[in-house]
């Protein structure tokens, strides 16, 4: 049987990232159970009912211990925002 060799198109397109300071409100909330990604992820929810979750570069989003301390508290965050995903790459947290 001759051999079949596949060409594969890889496409890198420069994800849409915005640059903000967001002021909210940290929860921890256990999400996905039942999956594999079932874990307590740290949710930034703003006055205006919008809710990001959270995470630090290098690390997962889920059981994140750094946002442990924050939980419940009113912060400031600057970070990345993914709209698509509703997701922050944060930089830095503030707590107000």
């Amino acid at each position: 049987m001759p051999r079949m060799w596949y060409k594969a198109t890889i496409i890198n397109r420069k994800k849409n990232v915005l640059m903000e300071e967001i002021i909210g409100t940290i929860h921890l909330q256990l999400s996905n159970v039942g999956s594999k990604s079932e874990g307590v992820y740290a949710h930034l929810v703003l006055d205006s009912g919008d809710d990001y979750i959270l995470y630090q570069s290098g690390h997962l989003a889920m059981d994140d211990a750094y946002f442990k301390a924050f939980d419940g508290l009113q912060v400031k965050v600057t970070g990345e925002i993914e709209p698509e995903m509703n997701y922050i790459r944060i930089k830095d947290i503030q707590t107000l």
